[in-house]
């Protein structure tokens, strides 16, 4: 490899069982971060229905989705103290094409030094740390019909029913969520974060984390039986309906051609705000988490670093997200692309 050509992206970043955080939906999507790096199996299809995890590509696919690069998803750089970092949204399902770099984004992450994720994905204690407080046992058992509905939806998604109890009720609903997008070809093994963690990992960049874990589980996990049943209930009505597949569709969509002006009229369009608990773990879950992440990068920032910290896409929207977020705090913002 010359001095001036790009680090190739290992296969390995594209194997399944790996995944990233599906890009911000329906709040009780946020969840599923946890559950993809968990590692929640699926299994060979059974149902005509049932869309089984994507096989390892072939080096031919490899090759031409190589050969296809362009910029997607959505980066600024940020500027102050006389140097630069770059802020990135993500999207954390995805398709093989998409997850090779376009110019700008390389650019922009050979420029960097440091990766920082909202959590290390490449860290085995706070992974240990992130199932430890996942874990079933950390909850109240659900009512008998919402566990039925849960079994149906794990068959017709292939998901194992032995990893799926492991996992809290909202867990669950994250994992079948991530597992039904196979269906209209978006793959978890494709989520951008394992991507740069990857990069980072072959091209000696420090990996930073935004977030601790106890922070992640303090905004993504209820904490009383009744939001736990509306939160499944929902979920379970959004997957029976199409309602999930509909708009993970409609967010890739958005992703992959940049069209942030849609993004940020998500709220509009989304048709996942029409409750008060909606609207309450929405802000729990984005709004109130955006303060901490801004500090965070902007710490790593004054201490030196030229930093590419790559958060969910939709922490970018509106007056509370992360670019308007890091104007106040004296920060010089341009969007690339």
């Amino acid at each position: 490899m010359t001095q001036n050509s790009p680090p190739r992206f290992p296969l390995l970043a594209y194997l399944p069982g790996i995944g990233g955080l599906v890009a911000r939906l329906r709040p009780w999507l946020l969840l599923a971060l946890v559950a993809l790096l968990l590692g929640v199996a699926a299994r060979p299809a059974r149902a005509a229905l049932c869309a089984a995890a994507l096989p390892t590509p072939s080096a031919e696919l490899v090759a031409k989705a190589q050969q296809q690069t362009r910029n997607r998803g959505f980066l600024w750089r940020i500027t102050k103290n006389g140097h630069a970092s770059y802020l990135y949204g993500t999207l954390h399902v995805g398709k093989l094409e998409w997850m090779f770099p376009g110019a700008a984004l390389l650019n922009a992450l050979k420029a960097s030094d440091t990766v920082a994720l909202e959590l290390n994905v490449r860290d085995p204690l706070l992974m240990q740390q992130l199932q430890a407080g996942v874990a079933a046992s950390t909850a109240a058992p659900l009512d008998a019909d919402l566990e039925t509905r849960l079994e149906r939806q794990a068959a017709l998604n292939c998901v194992s029913l032995d990893s799926l109890h492991a996992l809290r009720p909202e867990m669950q609903i994250s994992a079948l969520s991530v597992a039904a997008a196979r269906m209209i070809g978006l793959e978890s093994s494709y989520g951008v974060e394992m991507v740069l963690a990857s990069y980072a990992g072959q091209s000696d960049k420090k990996i930073e984390s935004l977030e601790s874990v106890p922070e992640q589980l303090q905004s993504f996990l209820v904490s009383n039986g009744a939001e736990m049943r509306e939160l499944v209930a929902s979920g379970l009505e959004d997957l029976e309906s199409g309602n999930t597949l509909q708009l993970l569709g409609t967010l890739s969509s958005v992703w992959a051609s940049s069209d942030f002006q849609k993004l940020n009229n998500y709220e509009q369009w989304c048709n996942c705000l029409n409750t008060a608990e909606d609207r309450a773990a929405l802000k729990r879950l984005l709004d109130d988490r955006n303060p901490h992440l801004a500090q965070r990068l902007d710490q790593l920032h004054s201490d030196g670093k030229r930093v590419f910290a790559a958060v969910g896409a939709l922490h970018m929207i509106g007056a509370m997200g992360l670019p308007e977020r890091m104007r106040r705090l004296g920060y010089q913002v341009q969007r690339i692309f």
